[in-house]
């Protein structure tokens, strides 16, 4: 298991060492927020990105150096590949027909600024919100709980 911590949070990756093993490289670590994952398959590449984007108290900085970062990351992935982010984005969708193409009717919560900087992101690099697709119950789409309000959110997404 690759890891980076940042104050008790982390981005990591977990495969099994038989997966490992026929991997051409391991998972790369970017940076505390962001990991990359290179899996070949025939001669399909795909990279995937497990981001862990900074909440929305965080210093102006760390949010620039993530976006920044992630920018990075997204241009140094060949036009070829599949892309493929797994993670905490810290956000919340609700408004799919001004997101359509990038989010589906299935989203949940009210927008925020991560909100746009993630969508504006996928629609500039045609990504989809996956798990916004499906009609889910409400239960088996939150993923955090507020500690003090106590309100269930989707934090973690799945795009393609």
């Amino acid at each position: 298991m690759i890891q980076e911590v940042l104050n008790g949070r982390a981005v990591s990756f977990t495969i099994r060492n038989k997966i490992a093993d026929v991997f051409p490289e391991l998972p790369l670590g970017v940076n505390e927020r962001l990991t990359l994952c290179v899996h070949l398959r025939g001669n399909q590449l795909a990279t995937v990105i497990s981001p862990c984007a900074p909440t929305l108290d965080s210093d102006e900085k760390v949010k620039e150096r993530f976006c920044s970062d992630l920018n990075n990351a997204l241009a140094s992935i060949p036009r070829d590949d599949k892309v493929i982010f797994l993670g905490d984005f810290n956000t919340q969708t609700d408004d799919h027909e001004i997101w359509s193409g990038t989010i589906d009717k299935n989203g949940m919560g009210k927008a925020n600024a991560n909100t746009i900087l993630l969508l504006t992101k996928c629609a500039q690099t045609s990504l989809i919100m996956r798990n916004t697709i499906f009609c889910q119950k409400k239960r088996l789409k939150i993923t955090w709980r507020h500690p003090r309000l106590e309100h269930w959110h989707p934090l973690d997404y799945i795009i393609v």
